[in-house]
Formats: C-alpha cells, sequence, structure tokens
C-alpha cells in the first residue's frame, strides 16, 4: 500500500503546480506508468479504453513517457 501512496505522491506533485494543461488521457498514461514501476502492476499496457492510433492513446503513450521520467528522477533523488 506504501507503493500506492508513492505513486499518488509524485503523481498529485507533477499536477499540483502551474504547468500546460495535459488530457485525462496524458494524466492516465503518467499514473499508469508510476503505478507499473512502483510493481503495483504486472504489465503497462494501453487501456482498452484507447484505440491505436488515436489522439487519445498518443496522450497516454507521451504520458507514459513522462511517468516514467518522474520515476527515474525519484529513484536518483533517493
Amino acid at each position: 500500500m506504501a507503493s500506492e501512496k508513492l505513486a499518488r505522491r509524485l503523481f498529485d506533485e507533477a499536477f499540483s503546480r502551474p504547468r500546460e494543461p495535459r488530457s485525462p488521457e496524458y494524466r492516465r498514461g503518467v499514473l499508469d506508468a508510476l503505478r507499473y514501476r512502483f510493481g503495483l502492476t504486472e504489465t503497462l499496457r494501453l487501456p482498452e479504453a484507447f484505440e491505436t492510433g488515436t489522439a487519445a492513446a498518443d496522450a497516454w503513450f507521451a504520458g507514459i513517457e513522462e511517468g516514467h521520467a518522474r520515476w527515474r528522477e525519484y529513484i536518483q533523488s533517493t
């Protein structure tokens, strides 16, 4: 459970300060990547709600990239 709280904390920190607005799909990608990195899910797959080749899927993939970057920053700081 501590990992879920940490993933959520890093997510909240990413979006609690002023920045360019991001879509719900992008934000979901960030959180999905963080949850994956902290071992809360075994796979990281495009959610069924998003069809490959759509703007929603592209946003989710972009969010995944940020989620991985935020996890790396966290690991390097500890």
